[in-house]
């Protein structure tokens, strides 16, 4: 009887740390609703308060969920990726160059970016762009943070090394 005791103790200690560790892994990043299942928050108060040039908020295996600040008259720079690419425009107006083609970009506006296209955003209005973006698969280091495009700029080198948030 003491032995069967004794078992039911440690099962219940065992299950006590794992929990103990879930809500803490959940509740520590940010306090955004990030936890071993994946990544829930409200993407367009974020996207709105964020003042970086890059913020990655969640990485996953196949895809990275960033946001993005562009000042006025400020681009991403021109660039192609081996990846897809998904932006959410949540606010601010501007244009997005594709293959040398532009488009006018505002408040709502969704731009997806196949691998091998050449791409620019940019910034043409007056107050600031505010945007997240989904890279798949990921692009940059699990919870890199640039202030600037200067700062994202020498730090060029800066790429997904395979961790994730999970």
């Amino acid at each position: 009887m003491v032995g069967g005791r004794l078992y039911r103790i440690a099962l219940w200690s065992q299950f006590y740390v794992i929990l103990r560790d879930l809500v803490c892994y959940t509740h520590s990043v940010n306090n955004n609703f990030h936890n071993m299942f994946g990544y829930v928050d409200n993407i367009e108060k974020l996207a709105l308060e964020n003042e970086f040039f890059r913020k990655v908020l969640f990485t996953a295996d196949n895809c990275q969920l960033v946001l993005m600040s562009l000042k006025p008259g400020e681009d991403i720079g021109e660039e192609v990726h081996d990846l897809d690419q998904f932006f959410r425009i949540e606010s601010g107006e501007g244009k997005m160059v594709l293959n040398g083609v532009d488009s006018k970009i505002e408040d709502g506006s969704a731009i997806v970016v196949p691998k091998g296209t050449k791409h620019n955003l940019i910034n043409t209005g007056t107050v600031s762009l505010k945007l997240y973006t989904i890279y798949s698969p990921p692009n940059h280091l699990d919870g890199t943070i640039h202030k600037t495009k200067e700062e994202a700029m020498a730090d060029e080198d800066e790429h997904f090394d395979g961790k994730t948030s999970l």
